[in-house]
C-alpha cells in the first residue's frame, strides 16, 4: 500500500510505501520462510523524503525466535514442505535451528544502525507518529520547514522484494535464486 502525503505549509509532496525485504545471509539455505526485514517508516536526509527503512531487532529477538523453534513443533506449513521436498523431519529441524543461528551470530555482530531501503543511508529519524499496531501515520511534521504532512491518499502497488546483507545493505536477488 502506498500512502500519500502533501505539507500543509509548503505544498511538498511524499509518498509512502511500505518495501517488503528479507535478510539474504551467506551460509543459509532458507527452506520455507527467508528471514524478514522488519522496516518502518523514516525521513531519510539523503533521499530527501519518506521511505522505508530498516528496524533492527537485535540479537535478543533472534535468540528468542531460536529459542521458540527449538521448543515448538513443526508447523503444518513445515509438515507440507517437507513431504513437498521429500526430506527428513530431522534434517529440516536441523538446517531451520543452524540457519537461526547464523541469523543471530549476525544480529550480534550487525555495526551499522538502520539503513533506509531505497538508497541504503544511516542518516533516517523514524516517524515517530507511526501507529505500530494500524500500521498507520495520519500526519507528521516536515523536517524541511514548519509545516505538517497530511495523508491525502491511498493507493495500492506492487512492489518487489528486497534482499538485504547482515549489514542492510541490498544484494542482487538474482544472486539468490536456486537452480
Amino acid at each position: 500500500m502506498a500512502i500519500e502525503f502533501e505539507c500543509d505549509s509548503c505544498g511538498s509532496n511524499a509518498r509512502y510505501v511500505g518495501r517488503p525485504a528479507v535478510y539474504a545471509l551467506d551460509g543459509i539455505e532458507f527452506l520455507c520462510e527467508p528471514v524478514t526485514a522488519y522496516s518502518r517508516p523514516a525521513w531519510c536526509y539523503k533521499c530527501n523524503t519518506l521511505v522505508d527503512a530498516e528496524q533492527l531487532m537485535g540479537a535478543n529477538f533472534y535468540a528468542q525466535q531460536l529459542d521458540a523453534f527449538r521448543r515448538s513443533g513443526l508447523s503444518e506449513h513445515d509438515r507440507e514442505f517437507i513431504a513437498l521436498t521429500n526430506r527428513a523431519e530431522p534434517q529440516y529441524r536441523k538446517s531451520i535451528s543452524d540457519a537461526w543461528k547464523i541469523v543471530l551470530s549476525a544480529a550480534r555482530v550487525r555495526l551499522s544502525k538502520p539503513r533506509c531501503f531505497t538508497c541504503g543511508s544511516i542518516e533516517i529519524s523514524y516517524i515517530p507518529e507511526y501507529d505500530l499496531e494500524s500500521h498507520d501515520i495520519l500526519s507528521f511534521p516536515h523536517p524541511n520547514c514548519s509545516g505538517s504532512f497530511v495523508r491525502v491518499a491511498n493507493s495500492f502497488i506492487n512492489i518487489a522484494l528486497l534482499y538485504l546483507d547482515g549489514e542492510g545493505r541490498r544484494k542482487i536477488a538474482t544472486e539468490h535464486l536456486k537452480d
